[in-house]
């Protein structure tokens, strides 16, 4: 029963550690004071450092996050013609997305509904560049990037 308590508590330990980007010298203080022996917490210390890119690279892949996009197509449509009316002539965006988990979307827009998406997507880059230029963020991403250098 020990031995499982330990085992999930170094699972835990490491899974936070590699996923915060936690200084070593941290790592080994916390488990020292949650009771692990110095030489333990050692020979921890030392594999989490040798494999952390390793560890890293397989709890990227495993993670669950949104499909992104790789590639988009798009074209204007111009429906001349109808069965009901001679002539139509209305413009329509239509734009396909090709995801990176292999799924394909095709989206048909009217014209004022592609302004209006162009319209918000513009809007929310300007409030992304707006928040990262914001201090307080600056110094967060200083922050991490100085724990990085200290592993």
């Amino acid at each position: 029963d020990d031995l499982l308590k330990a085992v999930t508590g170094l699972y835990f330990i490491s899974r936070a550690a590699v996923r915060d980007h936690v200084p070593l010298s941290k790592i080994k203080k916390d488990m020292i004071s949650l009771g692990f022996k110095a030489d333990i917490a050692d020979v921890f210390v030392h594999h989490i450092h040798s494999n952390r890119f390793n560890i890293e690279r397989v709890s990227m892949r495993n993670r669950i996050h949104y499909p992104r996009l790789e590639r988009l197509k798009w074209r204007i449509d111009l429906t001349i013609s109808s069965s009901r009316l001679k002539r139509v002539m209305v413009p329509t965006v239509t734009m396909q997305f090709f995801l990176d988990n292999g799924r394909i979307v095709n989206i048909d827009l009217s014209v004022e509904k592609f302004h209006v998406l162009r319209y918000n997507v513009a809007k929310l880059l300007l409030q992304m560049g707006t928040l990262n230029r914001h201090p307080m963020i600056r110094i967060m991403n200083q922050l991490e990037e100085e724990a990085r250098r200290g592993m």
